[in-house]
Formats: C-alpha cells, sequence, structure tokens
C-alpha cells in the first residue's frame, strides 16, 4: 500500500517520537523503580538501625540512673566513714549523746527504754526510730547489757562516741530515703550500731541461742577485706527481715593507730531499684532487667525476690521457652556479659526479641531492656507503605508526562506535514492547473499571483522549490508572449 507523504512523515515523526518517549520513560519507570526499592530498603535499614540505637541507649540511660544511685550512696558511705573516722581521734571533742539498746524497741515497751517517737513501720515490719540508732552486741540480752557495758569501758566509750553518727545517719535518710539500712560492725567489740533503731538480736531467747555476730557475715568479711575501698557485695536476703539488699560497704580504721575499727554499712534494696527503675514497659509489652556480671539476675519482671533459702537465678533460667528451655543462649550472654554495650537478637517462645545491655559501672551490675521486635519496628511499615505511595506516585506522573508528550508529539508531527504538504499542494494544484488548461498569458498571470508569498519568502528547500516554480512560470509566460507576437505578426503579413 502506498502512503502519502503526509501519512509517511506523520507515521514516521510518531514512530521517533514514540520510540524516544519509550525509551526514555521506560528507563525513568525502572530507575523510579529502582530508586524506590533502594530507599525502601535503605530507609528501612536505617529506621532499624536507629531503633535499635534507641533500645540501647535506653538501656544505657537506665544503667546511668543506676549508677548515680549507687554512686550517691557510695558518697554517703564515704562521709559516713570518715566521720564515724574523726569521732574516734584523740582529739575528737565528741559529746555524749543518749543511745538506745535494740531489745527494747521491740519488746517489753511497756519499759519505755526506747527514745520517743518510736512506731511500727508497715515497710519495715518492725519498730524503730528515725532520730537514734539502737546497739547490740553478741552475749548480751534485755538484763545484761548495762551490766557488760559498765564492765567494758572500751566497749561502752564505743557505743557513747558512734551514738553521735545518729545525726549524719538522719540526714542521709532525708537525702536518700532508697537506703533502708545504715550501719557499723566494730571488729574486736563485735558491736553493731543499726539505723534506723530497731530490733536487732532477736528476743532473749534468740540472743542466747543464736547470736547474731556481724563480723562472721559474708558481707562483712568481703568489705573488711576491701581495706579501705568502696566494696559492693552480691545481693543477698536480710537475716533480719528478708528483703533482698545490695550493700556498700567501707572498712574504717582509727585515725590514730591505723587499726582496723570495723566497717560501715549502706544497704539498698532491689525492690527501690525495681520500682523506680526496672519495673517500667517499654513500647507494649517490653521491660527492663538488671542482672550481675556473673548472670545472676538481681531484678526481673517474671521473678520475685520472696524466698531467702532459694539462690538468685541466673538469665538463662528466668528467660526460657514454654517448653523450659532456655531461649538465650551461650553466645548471647558472652556478649551480654562482655562488659560492652549493644544489642543481639534471640527467640523466646517463636518470638524474635531484641536485648539491649549496658554495664552499670559500679558493682559489676548490668542493666537490660528486652523488646519483642515486632514492636520495635512496627514504625517500619508506615514508612515503607509512604515511600510505596510515593513512588506509585511519581510512576503515574511519568506515565502521564508520556501520555501528554505523545499526544503533543502527534500534534507536532501534523501540523509540519500540514507545513510541509501545503506548499507542495499549492504547486501541485498549479502545475495541475497547467496541464488542463490551454496555457495563455492571462491564465500564467493568475497562476503566478496563486504562488504564496510567504512560502517564496521562506529561506529552504520549499522556498527555493517555489521560486523556481515561479521562475518557471515566468519563463513560460515571456515564452507565450512571443509565441503570440509570432502568430499576430504572421497574421498580418498574410
Amino acid at each position: 500500500m502506498v502512503r502519502s507523504i503526509r501519512e509517511n512523515i506523520v507515521i514516521s515523526f510518531a514512530v521517533f517520537s514514540l520510540i524516544s518517549l519509550v525509551l526514555v520513560g521506560g528507563l525513568s519507570l525502572i530507575f523510579i523503580s529502582l530508586i524506590g526499592q533502594t530507599t525502601t530498603v535503605m530507609s528501612t535499614d536505617a529506621l532499624k538501625t536507629q531503633i535499635k540505637d534507641n533500645i540501647e541507649q535506653t538501656a544505657e540511660q537506665n544503667a546511668l540512673v543506676i549508677n548515680r544511685k549507687l554512686s550517691n550512696a557510695e558518697a554517703m558511705v564515704n562521709a559516713m566513714a570518715e566521720e564515724c573516722e574523726n569521732l574516734f581521734r584523740p582529739t575528737s571533742p565528741y559529746n555524749y549523746r543518749r543511745s538506745y539498746y535494740d531489745y527494747f524497741f521491740e519488746y517489753d515497751r511497756g519499759l519505755q527504754n526506747f527514745p520517743n517517737g518510736t512506731y511500727l513501720d508497715p515497710y519495715y515490719g518492725v519498730y524503730l526510730s528515725w532520730d537514734y540508732s539502737s546497739f547490740y552486741f553478741p552475749g548480751s540480752s534485755s538484763s545484761n547489757y548495762l551490766t557488760l557495758l559498765e564492765a567494758d569501758s572500751q566497749l561502752n566509750d564505743t557505743v557513747s562516741r558512734t551514738a553521735n553518727m545518729d545525726v549524719i545517719f538522719k540526714l542521709i535518710h532525708i537525702n536518700m530515703p532508697e537506703i533502708r539500712w545504715l550501719y557499723i560492725a566494730f571488729e574486736h567489740e563485735n558491736l553493731f550500731i543499726n539505723y534506723p533503731g530497731s530490733v536487732v538480736g532477736g528476743t532473749d531467747i534468740e540472743r542466747q541461742t543464736d547470736p547474731f555476730t556481724a563480723t562472721e557475715e559474708d558481707w562483712y568479711t568481703e568489705v573488711r577485706n576491701g581495706f579501705g575501698n568502696i566494696v559492693f557485695t552480691a545481693p543477698y536476703f536480710d537475716p533480719i527481715d528478708g528483703a533482698l539488699l545490695i550493700t556498700i560497704g567501707k572498712a574504717i580504721y582509727h585515725p590514730g593507730n591505723q587499726n582496723l575499727l570495723g566497717c560501715i554499712f549502706a544497704d539498698i534494696t532491689i525492690e527501690s531499684i525495681k520500682e523506680k527503675i526496672i519495673d517500667i514497659t517499654i513500647l507494649e509489652t517490653g521491660y527492663a532487667v538488671l542482672i550481675q556480671q556473673s548472670g545472676l539476675v538481681v531484678a526481673h519482671p517474671e521473678w520475685t525476690a520472696i524466698n531467702p533459702n532459694v539462690d538468685l537465678p541466673s538469665i538463662e533460667e528466668v528467660e526460657i521457652n514454654f517448653d523450659g528451655s532456655p531461649s538465650l543462649l551461650l553466645g548471647h550472654l558472652t556478649v551480654i556479659t562482655s562488659g560492652e554495650s549493644g544489642v543481639v537478637e534471640y527467640v523466646r517462645n517463636t518470638q524474635a526479641r531484641y536485648i539491649a545491655f549496658a554495664p552499670v559501672g559500679k558493682g559489676d551490675y548490668i542493666c537490660l531492656i528486652v523488646v519483642p521486635v515486632s514492636e520495635a519496628i512496627a514504625s517500619v511499615a508506615p514508612l515503607q507503605n509512604r515511600i510505596e505511595t510515593a513512588t506509585l506516585s511519581a510512576l503515574i506522573q511519568v506515565v502521564t508526562i508520556i501520555a501528554i508528550a505523545v499526544v503533543a508529539s502527534l500534534s507536532i508531527g501534523i501540523w509540519l506535514s500540514n507545513r510541509i504538504i501545503r506548499p507542495i499542494t499549492k504547486l501541485t494544484n498549479i502545475a495541475s492547473k497547467m496541464a488542463t488548461d490551454k496555457i495563455r498569458e492571462d491564465i500564467l498571470g493568475e497562476l503566478d499571483i496563486q504562488i504564496d508569498k510567504e512560502l517564496e519568502a521562506q529561506e529552504d528547500e520549499v522556498g527555493d522549490l517555489t521560486r523556481a516554480f515561479k521562475g518557471m512560470l515566468s519563463t513560460l509566460k515571456t515564452e507565450t508572449k512571443k509565441d503570440q507576437k509570432g502568430l499576430d505578426d504572421s497574421f498580418w503579413d498574410t
């Protein structure tokens, strides 16, 4: 099938335009899709990394809070140690202060051998006083303690001196109410000073059958072996009231001869740490944990320290699956107890979880933050949807632009074909007229007039063709005039 020049021009223009647009549009669509996918992957990875960083920062912040709490208690112990040692300086101007034997805080209260303001505290579960400490030493009872004090001048002097510690004890309690007990155990007299003032040795029968000797306790030995350095003991259950405690202690020495006087202590309950730091919820079901460097659990929402006769469990004994198997593997524990901060992923009961860890920096404790991965990355899906929506919008815009460009290219092709064909059509019509009509001068003049002046003025191939065609008409017109004149001359000659 033979096509016209117009059709060939339009088809050629359309084909070339479509090929160009398809290539450009196709490449654009491919690049947009790739960019969208790459952006989704990179943004998702970046968000997951940020989420892990945030969880790790939460663990570090929790660890920092615990560190500050323990550091404050450490500072208090240092201050108490310094004050107590100053009381034993030969030049110390200490004044006599009333002291109270511990038995009467709880028993035989009718004798009024305890300070005013003593009351039954529901938190401690015993009668106590915030204004005075109490004292106890092995072998004493409610009936003989005065006789023993009078017979031992050094013991009596120690009781009289250390009664002045009540002032600093009370100040520490006001500033750090989370400290449960403040106390001093003296090496040679086996004297035990306890604040707040309360019962220590039990009933008279218990004092005879099972006297309490602080210097024989593991926590005393551990602190004494610190030789004047602050020592954080491992958590243990208080033999008096069964509370789980962290003890901070320091050995104290006689300033005159540097002989060991004993050790001074402050107890912080794990419960106080749990209430303010550990008992928090992260996202929906995340939680915080405190463990020792050894992996033993100090505080965990799934474990309650209620039995003094049971050792602390390990973290792998608490973080278990439904079938009782540990969810934390040896590799996880090695990383968690490495002394560094970080995040590891593990699976518990088919649920992937992040566990962030950060060392507290005091007492070899490690703070953990556990968050289900699904909760942690819940914001990833909306981000992916937003990126996919933006990518789809960009693809639609590109397709729309391609469609508009196709229509525009076809319109331009038709306009250009018209611009090219129109002068050719005019010249063709003139040529056809010349072929069908008898050539006369008047006809040639009319044809000459029909030639478009704008086409003749164009500086292109169409202009050249028009001028050439007009030249041909001029030549024909001249020849026609000559022929007509020859005919006229012949007529007159005849």
